[in-house]
């Protein structure tokens, strides 16, 4: 793959509940923020994860993925991504995901990391807290 002459950035990582997009305006509405996870015991799942995160500096052809990784275990638990093109590094692209029934194999610490071609751009952590957990 060529490289890219600019080198695309992630300012920000939201990691909520849901995200409405208003038409009228179209803004965003990020509801139900969180760092941690309250689980009675593991495995869990979650019903449903919105994640919306924003790129910009960039000029070219991306691959840009965004996973979610079991810190302890080192396991990738969710995983999506694919190409993105970018004429313009004064664009600002926002990309909001939404998982639904996300397994949480474990308690401990999950990253939400961005990545594109091969590096993370930004990540963030969230934690599963659990009053017991199966082996």
């Amino acid at each position: 793959m060529t490289r890219n002459p600019e080198e695309l950035q992630c300012v920000a990582i939201i990691v909520c509940d849901e995200i409405y997009h208003d038409r009228d305006t179209n803004k965003m509405v990020v509801v139900g923020t969180f760092n941690a996870v309250r689980a009675s015991q593991t495995p869990t799942a979650l019903n449903a994860l919105s994640v919306l995160f924003t790129l910009t500096n960039g000029k070219g052809q991306y691959d840009v993925w965004l996973e979610i990784e079991h810190e302890q275990s080192g396991d990738i638990i969710w995983r999506t991504g694919g190409p993105l093109r970018v004429e313009d590094p004064l664009m600002i692209v926002d990309i909001h995901v939404r998982i639904v029934n996300l397994a949480l194999p474990a308690a401990g610490k999950y990253w939400v990391s961005v990545k594109s071609d091969g590096r993370i751009l930004q990540q963030r952590p969230f934690v599963v807290e659990c009053e017991r957990s199966e082996p």
